[in-house]
């Protein structure tokens, strides 16, 4: 079995959560930040402006947004992180294809790549990541 690895970059900082899914991984720190790491492909992860890393992220990245941001909760899936803010507002970023961010302006924005997926359904895939809160009201 593997040994643990340590992370230099977050030895000295307190950690409150983690999440780790399909090669990246993140964490909300004690005071609130969201910081991620990892593979980046189809724009599963992007800065605070909403572009999308153009290399992988060997080292962890603070997510840092314009407004400040403060985070409580972080989980990821293989294209997409979806992220709760501490004022209880959901944040999902990444691939947005067949609406799974929940971003009703979005759901029609793929291309499809010509890919046929499991039960031979094509698979559409956005070409741009999306950042955006989810409208939980409607």
């Amino acid at each position: 079995m593997p040994k643990p690895t340590l992370i230099p970059e977050l030895e000295d900082v307190p950690i409150k959560l983690i999440d780790a899914f399909h090669e990246k991984t993140a964490v909300i720190t004690e005071d609130g930040q969201l910081v991620m790491w990892g593979r980046t492909r189809d724009g599963s992860m992007c800065n605070g402006n909403g572009d999308v890393f153009k290399v992988n992220l060997t080292v962890p990245t603070v997510f840092e947004e314009k407004d400040g941001l403060l985070f409580k909760q972080v989980s990821l899936g293989k294209d997409h992180v979806a992220a709760v803010t501490q004022d209880g507002r959901l944040l999902t970023l990444g691939n947005p294809d067949k609406g799974k961010l929940g971003h009703k302006s979005y759901v029609d924005d793929v291309v499809d790549r010509g890919k046929v997926g499991n039960y031979g359904r094509s698979m559409g895939v956005s070409t741009k990541t999306k950042l955006d809160f989810v409208d939980l009201e409607s």
